[in-house]
Formats: structure tokens, sequence, C-alpha cells
């Protein structure tokens, strides 16, 4: 969707935008600030390291056609959510999912049932912290 969503394949241009907003969660800390890229924009939620909520915009572009029954007005910022959080997770190297749950599972200090190590041990490169401008040099 990130990539559809560019326009670029789109053969008669673009006929209608739609600023989209979603939650995302992760241990990547942006207190106050925000992260801007090609594919939408993070705002962090809070200044406590506690919270691991993250908000995604982005402008969403949606392919001209003639106005009439059955054309699209938007995906909803469901799959945008998706494919975001597993670029952002790579790119930025950290834990990145629409699921709240998921996320804590993930980061949890307390040893899973199917090992007697916490989920985090396995999970060493996602959980360092870093300034957003240091992240951004590597």
């Amino acid at each position: 969707m990130l990539q559809i969503n560019t326009g670029k394949l789109f053969t008669r241009g673009v006929g209608r935008t739609n600023r989209l907003r979603g939650v995302l969660y992760s241990n990547l800390y942006l207190k106050d600030d925000s992260i801007a890229t090609a594919a939408g924009t993070l705002f962090g939620t809070d200044s406590l390291r506690d919270n691991l909520a993250l908000v995604y915009e982005l402008e969403e572009r949606i392919e001209e056609e003639p106005i009439g029954p059955g054309v699209l007005v938007s995906h909803g910022i469901e799959p945008f959510l998706i494919d975001f959080s597993a670029v952002a997770s790579f790119g930025f190297d950290a834990v990145v999912s629409p699921e709240a749950a998921l996320v804590e599972r993930l980061l949890s200090t307390k040893p899973s049932l199917a090992s007697y190590e916490p989920p985090r041990d396995f999970l060493k490169r996602t959980l360092v912290i870093l300034p957003v401008n240091k992240r951004l040099q590597k």
C-alpha cells in the first residue's frame, strides 16, 4: 500500500487525497519529537518512557476516476499501519506494530512459557533506545 500511495503507478494522476491518522505501538522513544518519512510522519504521544503509543499520519492518494457508483473514497488507515510498521521496524531498528499486546509481549522482562528467558533477550538489537537524531545517522 505504501508504494501504491506514492502515485507513481497511477495512469490518470491523483484524483483524491485524504489525511489519515492511526496509532502504532513501539519501543521507539520520540518524547515530543516527530519523524517525517516519505511514507508518513510519526509523532510521540507522551514524554513518559512507559507509553508505547505513537501517532502515524499520512496523506492517502487515490487515482483519479470519474465520479459514480463504485468509486473508492478511501482505503482507511489499517493497511498503511500494517505496511509502515514493518518498514519502521527495520528502518528504525525498533519493535513497531499496530497491536499493543504484541509489542508488550515482545518487550516483556518476564520469562515466557516457551523458554526461561524473557522475550526481550532474543531481541537485543531492537531494545537500544537512542535519541532520534543518532538513530537516523546509522
